[in-house]
C-alpha cells in the first residue's frame, strides 16, 4: 500500500513558498462509516497566520493553529462517510499567498486485516528486530556517510531485519508461538547508531530504514495472518530520541516535559505514582522526567500531543492490521492520556488487546494502572492487560534461587488486584533482564523447571527469543546477543539439525509444554487451586469445564516422592494419567497417593474422576 507523497504547489509568491510544507501527519487516511475527526500536523516555514481550506466533498476543514515560529500547524478535519477515497487537495493560506497540498484517502477496504487481540490459547515470541536475522544485507548501511553496522559492537547495529523475521517464522511456528512481537520498528536515530533496539525514535509515521520498509511491516503482517498468527507491535508515547527534530524545534510550547538545557531526570519510582499523598515534586519526577535522563519525555497533557498520539495509534493499526500493542513505560505516562488513548482504540478495534509495562515486583502498585477500576485520582486507565513482573520475579526466585513454594502460590492469592489476571502476560525473561539461563546459575534443569510453571500457570505465556534454545547473557546488552543461524552461518539454531544438544533439549522442552498448554484448556484460563505447598514441591490442580489437570513441581535438586492426600480435590479412584511422556497411569488411594518426580522436574497428568467425570 503506498503513502502519498506530500507535496506543495505554489500559487502566489513562489520563492517565498519553496518547500513550504515539508511534512503532514497522518500521511493519509481511510474512508470511513462514520464521521472522523482528525487533526492534521504541518511542518514547515512560514505557517503562521495560516489557513486551511479543501474543495474535496465530504471533507470539512475546522480551525488551524500554528506554533510561533511558523514552523508547525495543526489543522483540524472531519472525514464524513460521503467522502470518497483519492486525493484531498489542501489549500494553505498565508499572507505571503496561497500554495496546494496533496493529502490524500484510500479505500477502507484496503485496511490491512487483523485486529485480533490476544486469547488465553495465545503464546507470545518475542524478538529484538536488530538481533533477530539478517534477510536483507542491503539495508546495513542505509546511510553510507554514517557507519552504524558493527556486530562486534554489543550497542551498534548489527543487521537484523524485517526480511529476517519473515523468513523465520517457520521456526517460531514450529515452536508452537502463535503471536510476535516485535521491539519498535519507527525510524531511530541512524546516524548515532546506537538505537538497533528501536525505543529512540525521530519519525513516528516511519518504518527504521535499517529494518527495512512499510512494505515489508505490511508482508510480516500478512505472513502471519496466513499462518493463522498475530502481530504485536511496541507502542512508545512517553519519548522521543534525543534527535528527533521536534527536540529542538517542538510543534507546542508544552509538548515536551523540559528542554534538552533544563529537564528532570525520571526517577522510576513506581508507589509515587500509587501514593495519593506524595508531593508534587515527586509525582513530577516520574511522570516529566526524561527517561535514563537521556530521553525527551512527550507530555500526555498537551491536547495537540495527546490527539497526535491517539491518531498515530489507529493509523498503524490501520496500516498493518496488527493485532495486539505492548505499551512501553506506562507508568511514567499522565494517566488521563491512557483513558483518552484506550478509549479511542477500545472504539475503533475493540478487539485488541494492549498490555502496558509496569516494571514492580509488587502486585499493588502495578494493578494501579490496570483499567476497571478508578485510582485515587479518579481515573480508570482502561487497561486489559500487564506484562506480570511480580510472577516473573516470584518464578526466577522458585527456579533459579531456592525460594520455597510458598512464595509463587502466596503472590497467586493476590490475583484479584488485577481483575482478571488470566490476561496478564507471564514471562521468565526479556530484553532488560538477565538472561533466565545466567540467573539459574548456567543449570538448564532450573530453566526447564522456570518454563513449565511458564506454562502451566495462568495467563499467555510470552518466550524472548534465544531463551528456548537456552542462550546465555547478563545484564543490557550482553542479553542481546544475535540468534546464532540468523546471519548466514553454516549452523543455525532455526534448524533442528543446526542446534547443538544442549540447544536441542532445551528447544524440545519448551515445545513439548506449549504443546501440551495447547492441549488443555484448563493450563490455558482454567482455575488454580493448590493441593500441596511444602518447601520446594508444589502441587495444583487447573480445572476448566471437563478438563482437569494435575501438575506436581519438584524444587529439588534430587528425585522426590511427592505424597499426595486424598480428599475432596483427589478423590479416592481418580486416575492420574501422564501427560507429555510415557508411562502408566497413577491411581489415588485412600491412604496416599505417591509421585516420583525428578529433580528439578514437573510432572503434568490428566485427571479422570471415579464418576468418570474429566
Amino acid at each position: 500500500m503506498a503513502i502519498t507523497a506530500i507535496l506543495l504547489l505554489p500559487l502566489l509568491g513562489a520563492s517565498a513558498w519553496a518547500q513550504a510544507v515539508r511534512k503532514v501527519e497522518p500521511p493519509n487516511w481511510w474512508t470511513v462509516e462514520k464521521p472522523m475527526p482528525l487533526t492534521l500536523l504541518l511542518t514547515g516555514e512560514g505557517l503562521d497566520a495560516a489557513t486551511v481550506s479543501t474543495t474535496a466533498s465530504g471533507v470539512t476543514v475546522g480551525g488551524a493553529r500554528a506554533s510561533a515560529n511558523g514552523h508547525h500547524l495543526f489543522c483540524d478535519l472531519v472525514v464524513e462517510p460521503s467522502a470518497a477515497a483519492g486525493q484531498i487537495p489542501l489549500q494553505v493560506q498565508t499572507p505571503a499567498g496561497t500554495a496546494r497540498v496533496s493529502w490524500s484517502l484510500l479505500d477502507r477496504a484496503s485496511m490491512e486485516p487483523g485486529h485480533a487481540g490476544l486469547a488465553a490459547d495465545d503464546v507470545i515470541y518475542f524478538l529484538m528486530i536488530d538481533r533477530f536475522a539478517n534477510g536483507e544485507p542491503g539495508n546495513d548501511e542505509p546511510d553510507p556517510a554514517h557507519r552504524t553496522l558493527d556486530r562486534k559492537d554489543p550497542k551498534a547495529y548489527h543487521g537484523g531485519d524485517l526480511r529476517g523475521v519473515i523468513e523465520r517464522l517457520d521456526a517460531i511456528q514450529k515452536l508452537g508461538a502463535t503471536a510476535v512481537w516485535l521491539t519498535p520498528i519507527h525510524q531511530n536515530e541512524d546516524r548515532v547508531g546506537t538505537s538497533y533496539h528501536g525505543y529512540g525514535a525521530t519519525d513516528f509515521y516511519a518504518v527504521e530504514e535499517h529494518f527495512g520498509t512499510l512494505a515489508d511491516y505490511q508482508e510480516l503482517s500478512r505472513q502471519l495472518h496466513k499462518r493463522g498468527m498475530k502481530l504485536i507491535q511496541d507502542t512508545v508515547p512517553n519519548h522521543t530520541g534525543p534527535t528527533h527534530p521536534w527536540v529542538k524545534d517542538p510543534p507546542t510550547p508544552t509538548w515536551f516535559h523540559g528542554t534538552p538545557e533544563r529537564h528532570l531526570n525520571c526517577s522510576f519510582d513506581l508507589p509515587v505514582g500509587v501514593d495519593p499523598k506524595a508531593t508534587r515534586e515527586k509525582r513530577a519526577e516520574l511522570l516529566e522526567g526524561w527517561f535514563a535522563n537521556t530521553l525527551p519525555d512527550l507530555n500526555g497533557r498537551d491536547p495537540e500531543y495527546r490527539r497526535y498520539a491517539i491518531q498515530n495509534t489507529l493509523w498503524w493499526n490501520m496500516i498493518s492490521g496488527q493485532d495486539a500493542l505492548r505499551l512501553d513505560t506506562y507508568p511514567y505516562v499522565d494517566r488521563s492520556f491512557w483513558k483518552a488513548w484506550q478509549q479511542a482504540q477500545d472504539e475503533h478495534f475493540p478487539r485488541m488487546l494492549q498490555i502496558g509495562e509496569v516494571w514492580h515486583g509488587d502486585p499493588a502498585v502495578i494493578s494501579f494502572w490496570r483499567g476497571g477500576k478508578k485510582g485515587w485520582d479518579g481515573i480508570d486507565t482502561g487497561l486489559k492487560s500487564q506484562f506480570d513482573f511480580p510472577l516473573l520475579y516470584a518464578i526466577r526466585d522458585f527456579a533459579c534461587r531456592d525460594a520455597g513454594a510458598e512464595r509463587l502460590t502466596g503472590l497467586l492469592e493476590r490475583d484479584p488486584l488485577y481483575g482478571d489476571a488470566s490476561r496478564n502476560v507471564t514471562f521468565i525473561g526479556n530484553h532488560d533482564i538477565k538472561r533466565v539461563l545466567r540467573e539459574a546459575g548456567g543449570n538448564a534443569d532450573r530453566v526447564r523447571l522456570a518454563y513449565a510453571l511458564l506454562f502451566t500457570l495462568r495467563g499467555i505465556p510470552q518466550v524472548y527469543a534465544g531463551d528456548e534454545i537456552g542462550m546465555d547473557g547478563d545484564e543490557d546488552p550482553d542479553n542481546r546477543r544475535d540468534y546464532p543461524g540468523g546471519w548466514g552461518e553454516r549452523t543455525s539454531a532455526f534448524e533442528a539439525k543446526g542446534r547443538n544438544r544442549a540447544q536441542r533439549e532445551m528447544w524440545d522442552e519448551v515445545a513439548r509444554l506449549i504443546r501440551i498448554r495447547r492441549e488443555h484448556p484448563a493450563l490455558q484460563d482454567g482455575s488454580f487451586t493448590p493441593v500441596l505447598v511444602q518447601g520446594r514441591t508444589l502441587a495444583f490442580i487447573r480445572r476448566k469445564d471437563r478438563d482437569r489437570v494435575l501438575v506436581v513441581i519438584n524444587g529439588l535438586d534430587k528425585p522426590a516422592r511427592v505424597k499426595l492426600e486424598t480428599g475432596d480435590l483427589l478423590p479416592e479412584g481418580t486416575v492420574l494419567q501422564p501427560v507429555g511422556e510415557k508411562g502408566p497411569a497413577i491411581k489415588v488411594r485412600r491412604a496416599g497417593t505417591p509421585v516420583q518426580v525428578p529433580g528439578l522436574g514437573c510432572r503434568i497428568f490428566r485427571m479422570q474422576e471415579p464418576d468418570g467425570d474429566g
